[in-house]
């Protein structure tokens, strides 16, 4: 779901498309509870301390750039289980101003409700803490978005003004921590939001609710593991050079992410899918010549394509922290983002579940890497939280989603629609 705190990979929804995705990251409910799990740096020296600004984020990770050999060797360590962060961790120290309102604002209880009864909102207050512990600034979305607004010409809406937005962010608490991972404390999706967080989830009242609500039960039993056979990524991979794969959504929506890849000059680079149930983006980037494919996904899935590994949140994050991951040159996030840590499929509740997704992928691009992102299209203008649906980016969730990344024009003007372009800029340079 989350591709990161919510792995989100594929689900069938009467809004959008099927989806194949977490963090970070849409996914199924397990995989969500994950994204979307996230996407995070990889590097050589564990960044323990929080990051004091983008710029010395980038710098930091480009100092410690192992490209990546035997990922699938990095011990699995004993990271925390969800619901102890919030005993064994390190309480953030030295707080910017900022960072000390946000926290300040999230609540440490709440009352039973309709949906949760007490215990059950103990532990969500408790694990939304420890996510805004580690979050920081990056959470806040009551900061101020750059004076500049930039004007993109393609993608979701033509001719708005997007601000880009800036945070410090700490990479290795956010890999590290497994709040992140966790699945939703009701067995049955709520509704709303709790009315401790409602301020939250709608950035303050500068977001639209929209009611939508899907019921998604968890089933204890665990999720089957997944065979993607040779055979099968090399017939999709063959497909899509006939622009005939249909993919998770429909051959149209392939075509656009085959015409996206085209444009990016895909051929020896190393690339990330957060969440996937079906390997059609994988197909899509083996087939313009990327040359190693890493999937996170909450599903253990066996990949046979020598060039395609698939790996889940655990083995991810210890790969990140070991320094064995290495950085990617592209990620790919399709329909996964905008549905994390609304419990839609069986993921935690998390207001930021989606920003935290995005800076997870950041946190594991290369400066100067590119990402493609397909959200859902801007309605009449404005941010919407169709709970438990999925968001409606508008100006300003746009902004916040993205934190950090540059906007981009694809090369040769026309776009492909829906998917949109971002590079994480190399301030070192």
């Amino acid at each position: 779901m989350s591709g990161f705190a919510a792995m989100q990979t594929g689900t069938t929804d009467p809004a959008l498309p099927a989806a194949s995705h977490p963090a970070i990251f849409r996914s199924r409910a397990a995989r969500i509870a994950f994204v979307v799990l996230a996407a995070t740096a990889v590097v050589g020296l564990a960044l323990s301390h929080q990051v004091p600004s983008a710029s010395a984020a980038l710098r930091g990770i480009k100092k410690r750039t192992p490209e990546s050999t035997n990922i699938a060797e990095a011990p699995v360590s004993d990271l925390d289980p969800p619901g102890s962060s919030n005993a064994r961790r390190e309480r953030p120290q030295n707080l910017s101003a900022e960072a000390s309102a946000f926290l300040a604002r999230i609540p440490r209880t709440g009352a039973a409700d309709a949906f949760h009864n007490a215990d059950q909102k103990a532990q969500l207050m408790r694990r939304i803490r420890a996510i805004a512990e580690d979050c920081l600034e990056l959470c806040d979305t009551t900061r101020p978005l750059a004076q500049k607004a930039v004007r993109y010409l393609h993608g979701l809406e033509t001719g708005q003004l997007f601000a880009k937005a800036t945070s410090p962010v700490n990479c290795d608490a956010l890999i590290k921590n497994k709040e992140l991972d966790a699945v939703r404390e009701t067995t049955r999706a709520p509704k709303e939001p709790p009315a401790e967080l409602r301020d939250e989830f709608l950035m303050q009242g500068r977001a639209t609710f929209v009611p939508s609500f899907f019921q998604k039960v968890l089933e204890p039993s665990a999720p089957k593991e997944r065979v993607w056979s040779l055979a099968l990524i090399k017939g999709s991979m063959s497909a899509a050079r006939k622009r005939k794969l249909e993919g998770s959504y429909n051959l149209h929506n392939t075509n656009e992410m085959i015409d996206a890849v085209a444009k990016i000059s895909a051929p020896g680079k190393r690339a990330l899918v957060v969440g996937s149930e079906n390997p059609w983006i994988e197909a899509i980037l083996l087939a313009a010549g990327v040359r190693e494919v890493v999937t996170l996904e909450y599903t253990k899935i066996v990949s046979e394509h020598p060039q395609l590994i698939a790996m889940q949140p655990p083995a991810f994050a210890n790969a990140y922290l070991s320094g064995k991951l290495g950085l990617f040159d592209i990620a790919v996030s399709y329909s996964s983002l905008e549905h994390s840590g609304l419990g839609r499929y069986g993921d935690a509740l998390n207001p930021w579940g989606d920003i935290i997704s995005a800076a997870k992928i950041w946190c594991v691009t290369r400066p100067g890497g590119l990402a493609l992102i397909n959200v859902p299209p801007v309605p009449q203008n404005r941010d919407e939280l169709v709970f438990n649906a999925h968001r409606h980016y508008g100006p300003l969730r746009l902004s916040y989603l993205m934190t950090n990344w540059d906007r981009l024009e694809f090369p040769g003007g026309k776009a492909p629609k829906g998917i949109l372009l971002y590079m994480k800029p190399d301030e070192s340079s």
